[in-house]
């Protein structure tokens, strides 16, 4: 996909900064650093370096706002917001902030390892379905069990899928489902398929890990150490 291809549509990013934390101790994970940077940053750099993003829509508390500024050394267009008391509610107010959309690329910042090949890679399968998503394939056992813990059934792994961000929409789409559908959702493209809607799965990146506790960081820390020690051995 070219980039003047797709720069007659408008195209927004929204990237969420304003969760609760619960499981870090209520700490805000996304100012905790990760190799001397806030894990927010990483994020930041990736959509602002994005050159088919026009506009960039951050959901965060409006104390951190200033500081966020304070990381952004991309020229662009930049609208902060602050979040509501659900996830989805936050993206509707992203999605409010910019309603003339064609596109939206919707991203978790507690999601640092975003790249750009995913992004257009989610991007190239939006184009053609309206909406697509990055997902793994499951490596282990799933198995359903009842409310008692007792196993139900052991479900083919080969048909399931861990859904990552960025997700990508269609503009007039991911709007009208955030205007039709109220009840509680996980993500976006769960909103998609509620209104009948087609959302494609492509290939996410293992790298793209979310981090929610502890042990996500010191994985995410063990990453960039990883990644530092492969470009020197590259130049050295």
């Amino acid at each position: 996909m070219c980039a003047e291809n797709s720069k007659s549509s408008k195209i927004a990013g929204i990237l969420l900064a304003a969760g609760n934390s619960s499981r870090m101790g209520n700490q805000d994970k996304l100012w905790l650093k990760l190799n001397e940077k806030p894990v927010i940053e990483y994020s930041l750099e990736i959509l602002t370096n994005f050159e088919l993003l026009d506009i960039l829509v951050v959901i965060a508390p409006r104390d951190r706002h200033a500081q966020v500024k304070k990381l952004l050394v991309n020229q662009k267009e930049i609208i902060f917001v602050e979040g509501g008391a659900r996830r989805q509610d936050s993206v509707a107010a992203g999605l409010a902030a910019v309603p003339d959309a064609d596109w939206y690329v919707i991203h978790d910042g507690a999601r640092p390892f975003i790249s750009m090949e995913v992004i257009l890679r989610v991007f190239k399968a939006a184009k053609l379905h309206g909406a697509a998503v990055p997902g793994l394939e499951l490596i282990e056992t799933v198995k359903k069990i009842d409310d008692e813990g007792k196993v139900m059934k052991t479900l083919d792994r080969s048909m399931l899928r861990t859904i990552q961000t960025p997700q990508i929409f269609r503009g007039d789409l991911i709007r009208g489902a955030h205007h039709d559908i109220d009840v509680d959702v996980t993500d976006d493209a769960s909103m998609i398929e509620l209104i009948g809607g087609i959302v494609k799965v492509v290939e996410g990146d293992t790298k793209n890990i979310k981090l929610t506790n502890p042990t996500d960081f010191q994985i995410a820390n063990n990453l960039l150490d990883l990644e530092f020690n492969l470009t020197k051995d590259r130049y050295y």
